[in-house]
């Protein structure tokens, strides 16, 4: 008999050129640097030797979460699927180029784009929530299972949103989940009581 529930863990890409270099990166395509391969590594092993296992995994298809997705499959033995609702949030305009040219934007980033579209032309702040919750809709119409999404810091954060009942807020003001290099979070989901969980946070 299959689980009659859904176990969820949803974890950062591990360190990525466009990281180390201090670039804002959004949905342009930084692979991983040593580094990031490294953490990879070490997170697998860690999980083979607690008994971790999954029955799938669902992976941006950005390369530096695909490649995270990769060294976890390939120790695990997992298949991987490629999503593009779980890519990073799109930085329109203000993709590629280093974090310290975004902060000096006046007004902040932060108040200047809440609701209109990114960078000029990226994720307005609603279209990332509507594609959150197309992207957990689309976890919950699988089988029942134990599946591991790679993705990335941004649509994490507006996922466990989702989840908890928030929706787009203006960003001074809207709560924020810390996801480093390789975070996750461990999520239950009971479909017959529409239950979720949030189990725990490893940062």
């Amino acid at each position: 008999m299959p689980p009659a529930s859904y176990s969820f863990t949803l974890l950062r890409h591990g360190e990525s050129l466009g990281n180390a270099q201090g670039f804002s990166q959004g949905q342009t395509d930084f692979p991983l640097t040593e580094t990031g391969l490294q953490q990879a590594r070490d997170l697998v092993a860690r999980w083979k030797s607690e008994g971790v296992g999954f029955d799938q995994i669902i992976s941006s298809p950005l390369t530096r979460a695909r490649q995270t997705a990769e060294v976890i499959g390939g120790t695990l033995d997992v298949p991987i699927d490629l999503d593009p609702d779980w890519s990073e949030r799109s930085f329109g305009s203000l993709e590629g180029i280093p974090f310290a040219e975004v902060a000096r934007l006046d007004p902040s980033i932060d108040f200047f784009f809440t609701y209109s579209p990114l960078g000029g032309d990226g994720e307005s702040l609603p279209d990332l929530f509507q594609r959150a919750r197309q992207a957990i809709d689309g976890l919950i119409c699988r089988l029942p299972g134990r599946y591991l999404v790679v993705s990335h810091g941004v649509i994490l954060n507006a996922a466990l949103l989702t989840i908890l009942g928030f929706d787009a807020q203006p960003e001074p003001t809207r709560a924020r989940f810390s996801f480093g290099n390789t975070a996750y979070a461990s999520l239950s989901y009971d479909p017959a009581r529409t239950l979720w969980k949030i189990i725990s946070l490893d940062n």
